[in-house]
């Protein structure tokens, strides 16, 4: 019998046996020399179909044969113990940290076993991994903490298992955030409430300028209300020009403080133009006008939209100045390097053109020469 034998779904033998649990035939094919690395159509091999499915001890004998034949197994054997771990599989964890397993060790996505196993809300899973010494404050690619993962999982346990173990409860990530704020937006008032009790900063800024209480805002006004109590701060100080913008949101039942792009905030503001438009069709009809239909809709659909368009006027402006800005900058910038010849190097060519110009001023410098 060949080892090897692929099926018609390109699985190997020993990668069939491996999904179905049946030890006693992965036992044989090794007998017979199967190799355990191959991988199916998926990329996914024998020990990750293992690892998925809970067996055990089909992982043991797939990891001995792996140890036989190479010493470097680490990367795979932890993608491997993810996979476990997101179905629940707390026996193939123990596996993989008996077998020496780094759980510190990067995978793929730039998280630890210890954020995977938060961001899941494996409160077991956790434990398991802080009992082998993981590493609380460990951060993945953009810097998000363990704690963070947990606050916006909305597991209360898990944040105060984390807690008691000592993970940081003012980190921030590369955008400024804590995981105060990320427990904010999730809208849970107990996690807040946990997180506050714990020293939280309660009035830090993200990068973007924004507190805690304006990340509650978006998602839940109990948290906010909550918050405020504990003497809680926006981070957007609101002006004269906000604070009249305010009173004509009101009528519509626009928040200035919310984000438009959130989805709140959109329902929030498809209601109010519908209101605006009944109240502005009645308020029409009563008058008795004799206007066509049409107007009456394009009317009442103007005076509906006046406070959104209000609102959004001061972001559009700023995006306008900012592109005008830019432009301007790389006009100057274009017209001192037109008298200036630079060789057309390799590295010239690289240099990032200017919207709507053909070539950059050195590039043009060069083609002259």
């Amino acid at each position: 019998m060949d080892p090897e034998l692929r099926l018609s779904d390109g699985q190997t033998l020993l990668i069939a046996a491996a999904k179905k649990g049946r030890g006693e035939i992965t036992a044989s094919l090794f007998a017979f020399g199967a190799d355990p690395f191959p991988k199916d159509s998926r990329n996914h091999s024998a020990l990750f179909h293992a690892a998925e499915g809970g067996f055990v001890s089909i992982c043991e004998q797939i990891m001995d044969a792996e140890a036989r034949r190479e010493s470097d197994n680490w990367d795979r054997w932890a993608e491997c113990c993810r996979r476990g771990i997101s179905k629940g599989h707390l026996g193939i964890l123990d596996l993989f940290i008996a077998r020496g397993l780094d759980v510190d060790l990067y995978l793929r996505g730039g998280r630890t076993l210890l954020a995977e196993a938060a961001g899941i809300g494996s409160l077991e899973a956790v434990m398991r991994l802080i009992g082998s010494n993981a590493d609380l404050d460990v951060r993945d690619f953009d810097d998000k903490s363990v704690l963070m993962y947990a606050a916006s999982g909305k597991n209360l346990e898990l944040v105060e298992l984390l807690l008691d173990a000592g993970a940081d409860v003012n980190a921030k990530n590369n955008a400024g955030r804590t995981a105060l704020m990320y427990g904010a937006y999730s809208g849970s008032t107990e996690i807040v409430h946990r997180l506050v009790s714990a020293g939280a900063e309660i009035n830090a800024q993200s990068d973007s300028q924004r507190t805690a209480l304006d990340y509650a805002r978006m998602a839940s006004k109990s948290t906010a209300r909550r918050l405020k109590k504990a003497g809680a701060l926006s981070g957007h100080a609101p002006s004269r020009r906000t604070k009249w913008l305010k009173r004509l949101a009101d009528i519509a039942g626009y928040d200035v403080f919310d984000e438009i792009t959130h989805t709140r905030s959109k329902l929030k503001t498809l209601v109010g133009l519908f209101f605006g438009l009944l109240v502005a069709l009645v308020a029409i009809h009563g008058l008795g006008t004799e206007l066509p239909v049409p107007w009456v809709l394009v009317l009442g659909a103007a005076v509906a939209g006046v406070p959104f368009i209000l609102y959004q006027f001061p972001s559009v402006m700023i995006l306008i100045s900012q592109a005008t800005r830019q432009s301007s900058e790389c006009r100057r910038a274009q017209d001192a390097k037109r008298d200036v010849p630079v060789p057309l190097s390799p590295s010239a060519r690289r240099q990032p053109l200017c919207p709507g110009s053909p070539r950059s001023g050195a590039t043009a410098s060069a083609l002259r020469a």
